[in-house]
């Protein structure tokens, strides 16, 4: 947006823009007090410091989010390659598991006889015996490919603070891509105030002093 005023011939424009700063709002500043929790304790920082602490705890964000996701990945494939083994017994798994009188029986067979953990046996259980055999081994075994290829992926992020670092700045890319417009304002460590001489125009003046004792100043442009 562009704001044109126009002026009589005998106007001042600085102590006209001067002005319109200090009695309107074409102008505007407003403090900020950059507080923030560091190691638990609130502070004031600048804001080189404030930029500091931010990327600190966007790191911390990402370690926490790619620890739970390789947890849950890890998870999932453990669970995914007791799948692929009763996929690969299934005639003998299904057999297992009509033959014992119970589900704890059940499990402590499969525990036994497949060489399956706890947790793959009770997730087998968990799917009933039509679910089972209706599994296509391909689409298990793709999944536990993209597993297996995700979690190395993870740990290679975990083990690297300059991969970290990379997702930090492309998520802020991202950001900067979705909201991110042109500045509208400017950052500054002191707000100059707008004071009532700045509203004087500059000229030179005469002092003159009669015999009265009266002081009178005069335009230097008056006596031309």
């Amino acid at each position: 947006m562009r704001v044109v005023v126009e002026l009589k011939k005998d106007s001042i424009p600085s102590v006209i823009i001067n002005s319109l700063y200090k009695n309107t709002q074409l102008e505007d500043t407003f403090g900020i007090i950059m507080l923030a929790l560091v190691d638990g304790v609130p502070r004031t920082l600048n804001l080189l410091r404030l930029i500091e602490e931010y990327t600190k705890h966007r790191f911390d964000v990402v370690v926490k989010r790619t620890k739970y996701e390789l947890k849950k990945a890890e998870e999932r494939e453990h669970i995914l390659q007791g799948l692929l083994i009763a996929l690969d017994n299934l005639d003998e798994v299904i057999k297992t598991i009509r033959s014992s009188k119970d589900v704890p029986t059940a499990r402590k067979r499969l525990v036994k006889d497949f060489e399956l953990t706890v947790i793959q046996a009770q997730a087998i259980l968990d799917l009933r015996l039509h679910r089972l055999t209706g599994l296509e081994r391909n689409k298990i075994k793709l999944e536990h490919e993209q597993l297996i290829e995700r979690i190395k992926e993870l740990k290679e992020l975990l083990g690297s603070k300059e991969l970290i670092y990379g997702v930090i700045k492309n998520e802020l890319k991202e950001i900067k891509k979705k909201y991110g417009d042109e500045r509208r304002t400017d950052i500054t460590a002191d707000i100059s105030d707008i004071e009532i001489e700045d509203l004087i125009p500059e000229e030179e003046n005469v002092i003159s002093i009669s015999h009265s004792g009266y002081i009178k100043r005069l335009p230097v442009a008056t006596y031309r």
